[in-house]
This record gives structure tokens, sequence and C-alpha cells, in this order.
């Protein structure tokens, strides 16, 4: 995961983890289509490309490398803090970093 994933939800973690039972990929994707979080068991299954569109680089990785893979849309993943819309949906989010949004919100502020 990502240290752009500023409000990612211990339970969505998880969630994220149990999808993948045994070998394969799981990914949760950005809202923009890149990736928030990338699960590889074994860790080579496939290489990690992160950037614009990369979850659908990581599905094409996985079909290509005939491993199984799963996708989760988890709204606290989803949130990845590359723009400034991002920085103000992590805001206006009840995620769980209230001292991480706090901390954004006086920045925002004094960049308006």
């Amino acid at each position: 995961m990502l240290g752009d994933v500023a409000g990612a939800r211990p339970e969505e973690i998880v969630q994220l983890i149990a999808s993948l039972d045994g070998d394969g990929v799981a990914l949760a994707p950005s809202r923009d289509g890149g990736t928030s979080a990338l699960l590889r068991a074994p860790h080579d299954a496939i290489a990690a490309g992160f950037g614009p569109e990369s979850a659908k680089v990581h599905r094409e990785r996985a079909l290509s490398a005939g491993v199984r893979f799963e996708e989760c849309a988890l709204p606290s993943l989803a949130i990845d803090v590359d723009r400034r819309d991002d920085l103000e949906r992590l805001i206006a989010s009840d995620a769980p970093a209230k001292h991480t949004r706090a901390a954004w919100r006086e920045i925002a502020e004094r960049m308006s």
C-alpha cells in the first residue's frame, strides 16, 4: 500500500488480504485507475508497476502470468492523494485518520 492512501481503514486492508487465499494477486484500485494497494503471493508473482492506469497494467500482468487475480473496490483505499481534489475528498471523508485529515485541512486552508 502506498503512503498517499492516508485514510485507509484497517477493516478494508483485512478485506484485501482475505481476498487472496493462497497464491495470486489482489489489488485495490484508486478512483483514478491507479493502484492504491497491491498484494502478491508469492511476492514476485507479477512485477509491480505504479502510475497512471496501473490497475489495468496489474490486471494484464496477472492474466499474462496465469495467476489468480482479485480486484477489491474498497472506498477508503480508493482515495490516494495525487491531486488537490483527492485531498479535498480525504478531508471531507470519515476516514479514521482524524489527525492526518486535520493536518491536511490546515495545509489546504493555508494554500487557499
